[in-house]
């Protein structure tokens, strides 16, 4: 019989700093992490998801980025740099 808490869906919200007051407790009853990267552009972001423990299994992803690349890049260059 296969664990209970394996079969739980596991949460990664990863973000700059717009994100810092979100609490993963109240979100949800699933299992949430919270990865956030203050002041970092959304390629930079695309590039730390790569680097988030593996050991979590994270089933979703939720990525909220781009809001530093405002100033300077377009909404297609900002899609562009996070593929």
């Amino acid at each position: 019989m296969e664990n209970q808490s394996e079969n739980k869906p596991n949460i990664a919200i990863v973000g700059g700093s717009m994100i810092k007051n979100i609490n993963p407790g109240k979100l949800s009853r699933k299992r949430v992490n919270k990865f956030t990267f203050p002041g970092k552009r959304a390629e930079e972001i695309a590039s730390e998801v790569k680097n988030i423990n593996v050991q979590l299994h994270p089933t979703h992803v939720i990525i909220h980025a781009g809001t530093n690349n405002l100033p300077t890049d377009t909404g297609d260059q900002c899609i562009k740099n996070i593929k």
